[in-house]
């Protein structure tokens, strides 16, 4: 996802260690509204490591209102506003 989202230029904003890789953490804002499973993000923090295998992480931040079932079977995620 990382090389296919519009963001701001990437923030290193600390470092970690995994059980073997070392790795620097960094922050962007997406540009523009990015669709997740049937939700809009807008201007949203998105996060990534470096070394990373390209994907991105749009953390707790923005899941805190929605939301998700797990599909394991069928590898599946849906993403959706609380029944009130």
């Amino acid at each position: 996802m990382l090389g296919k989202v519009e963001a701001s230029v990437p923030v290193r904003i600390g470092s970690g260690t995994s059980a073997n890789t070392d790795f620097e953490l960094y922050e962007m804002q997406l540009a523009r509204p990015v669709r997740i499973s049937g939700v809009i993000a807008t201007k949203q923090t998105i996060l990534y490591s470096d070394p990373s295998d390209d994907t991105i992480n749009i953390g707790s931040d923005f899941l805190k209102d929605y939301v998700l079932t797990i599909d394991q079977r069928h590898g599946l995620l849906r993403i959706s506003k609380p029944r009130s």
